[in-house]
């Protein structure tokens, strides 16, 4: 009895406040029944959604409505037709820049849900929007900048070698092999500074390359510059060359993957 007391009384309040707030039409009858049972699923976990209920305007609406905001039915529908008005800006400004792939249906809505999940401090990200591409690639994408999707792409893929590029010379310090490789790599024809020019994939998995396939004649690359203990390093120095040819397999594969993804 007490739990009924309480559904009724919530679904009251409920209906009451939308009803201030003008968002309950005045020529439809048992509305209120609609509260009561909407509440009472809810307590049960049921799924029964009324037309007019706060679950019932978000769900035909697709924007947040809540209980308790006091906004009116008149700032109810600006705030739809602002959200419908500045997602289409959005999806258009995409659409026209080729960031939006033509065979995905219902991308559109992805760019309304989310720019309702802004307003409402919430946190969708589509997958197709600002949002999502900064969120997927990694770097800043913004609305409004002409950016096509070609440009975007390769300012991605910029990024992207201007990192491996830190990685493998992150694999080349190892037992002051950068250092020696310096001094002696020539010998081989082997120049690890030709890492800094580097300005394409290609290039980059050469050099990668060459370093992984250096053979045993140029393991003396991996010998301490200073202090050497020639005991103790003749016994280690495999060790260092067995590591250093094992990631950068790894490391060649990884950018071979990249390299067939993007077809660069």
């Amino acid at each position: 009895m007490v739990a009924k007391k309480n559904t009724l009384k919530e679904a009251s309040e409920k209906y009451q406040d939308m009803k201030r707030r003008g968002l309950i039409p005045k020529d439809k009858k048992g509305i209120w029944r609609e509260f009561v049972k909407e509440v009472s699923s809810d307590r049960s976990g049921g799924d029964f959604v009324g037309r007019y209920t706060a679950k019932g305007y978000s769900r035909r609406l697709r924007i947040t409505v809540e209980y308790g905001t006091n906004e009116s039915a008149t700032e109810l529908k600006q705030r739809y037709l602002d959200t419908r008005r500045e997602a289409s800006k959005k999806y258009d400004d995409f659409k026209s820049r080729g960031l939006i792939p033509k065979k995905k249906k219902g991308i559109w809505r992805e760019f309304f849900k989310e720019e309702d999940s802004n307003r409402n401090k919430g946190d969708f990200i589509g997958r197709y929007t600002a949002k999502g591409y900064t969120k997927n690639l990694g770097i800043k994408v913004e609305y409004g900048t002409g950016e096509s999707s070609w440009e975007l792409r390769n300012r991605y893929l910029n990024t992207l070698l201007e990192k491996y590029k830190a990685e493998l010379l992150e694999l080349f310090d190892v037992n002051d092999f950068i250092e020696m490789a310096e001094k002696y790599g020539h010998e081989e024809g082997f120049m690890i500074n030709d890492i800094m020019v580097i300005d394409n994939f290609t290039d980059l998995l050469a050099l990668a390359k060459k370093a992984r396939d250096l053979r045993e004649t140029q393991m003396y690359l991996f010998r301490n510059k200073n202090g050497r203990n020639r005991r103790t390093e003749s016994s280690e120095i495999e060790d260092y060359y067995d590591a250093f040819t094992h990631d950068l397999g790894a490391f060649v594969d990884e950018i071979s993957g990249v390299m067939n993804k993007y077809r660069v």
